[in-house]
């Protein structure tokens, strides 16, 4: 009993450690649980529109490739207007976007929202990490990290089950409606933070000044173009993948929306919850054999999934 209440002091101290990133750890859980809302049902809104499976890919990809290319210029305005400003600015980006898909009626305006959207998630990225180092003190950072990316996880794991559930048993629609509706409130909750002062490190810094240390890092390690190109190729790939995995979903094994958003809700809790626990044996016994090991399982996983043929197989591969 002891125990139990020591992990609930530490919780609450957790989320009490100011009044402004407990309002932050609750306003990203809520632009995640809205985000997640869509996931079960975008490909579907793109058949109806009579979007091929081939255009959807390429306009899929254009989230992860506006998100990268607007990743940079995000964190240097985050630097030059504020976080909170970024933040509330890409947060009402996807909120605004989220709503307009709901009114869409063909691939141009799907794919113009979709771009859009990754910018928005790219001024949203930057600008929460930054907020919650200012909010925080130094102590604590780590324990913030842990808090804020928990919360994010449990917005993201809830959303695709509640999109999915609403969007089948209600409306096909309401999901967007809920979605914008949760951006909005999100926006709210973030403009209650009290921001502040950053302190600058450079009198007048400039965009190009970014780009100019970041060559200086390429000249001193190539790896970096490595890890850059990697994280594009990464970001396109997964959406391409999960945009695949649900299709697969809905044409060989005729998943319902609730099914499809469980699946997904599924897949996203045990990656959570393996996290840490994985991340803590890899430090220790070393990063290739998980590497490799959880590479394997993935393609296996993936393999066998072509031959699944009943909701509980599908269930069970996707805890693999």
């Amino acid at each position: 009993m002891a125990d139990k209440t020591g992990h609930v002091a530490r919780l609450k101290g957790s989320l009490l450690i100011s009044r402004d990133f407990g309002i932050l750890v609750v306003a990203l859980m809520v632009v995640s649980l809205g985000f997640g809302l869509l996931a079960p049902i975008i490909p579907d809104l793109a058949r109806k529109l009579g979007i091929t499976d081939g255009a959807m890919g390429g306009i899929f990809a254009l989230f992860a490739v506006a998100y990268v290319l607007a990743m940079p210029p995000s964190g240097y305005l985050t630097d030059r207007l504020g976080r909170k400003t970024m933040l509330i600015s890409g947060i009402a980006i996807f909120g605004c976007t989220t709503l307009m898909l709901a009114f869409i009626t063909d691939a141009l305006q799907f794919a113009i929202l979709r771009s859009l959207e990754g910018v928005g998630a790219a001024m949203t990225a930057p600008s929460a990490f930054a907020l919650v180092i200012d909010l925080v003190p130094e102590e604590k950072r780590a324990t913030a990290m842990g808090v804020e990316g928990t919360a994010q996880v449990l917005g993201i794991f809830g959303g695709p089950a509640v999109g999915g559930f609403v969007a089948g048993e209600i409306n096909f629609y309401y999901p967007f409606y809920v979605g914008a509706a949760l951006a909005f409130i999100c926006c709210i909750i973030v403009y209650m933070v009290k921001e502040p002062p950053v302190k600058m490190h450079q009198e007048h810094p400039s965009l190009l000044t970014m780009f100019g240390a970041w060559k200086r890092n390429v000249e001193e390690n190539r790896k970096l173009v490595a890890l850059t190109a990697r994280g594009l190729v990464m970001g396109v790939v997964q959406g391409l993948w999960n945009l695949g995995l649900i299709l697969f979903w809905y044409d060989r094994i005729g998943m319902t929306y609730t099914e499809v958003g469980i699946a997904i809700s599924i897949g996203t809790a045990v990656m959570a919850s393996g996290t840490i626990y994985f991340g803590t044996l890899a430090d220790k016994h070393g990063k290739m054999p998980f590497i490799l090991v959880g590479g394997a399982l993935m393609a296996s996983g993936l393999g066998v999934m072509a031959f699944a043929q009943e909701l509980i197989h599908v269930y069970l591969l996707m805890i693999v």
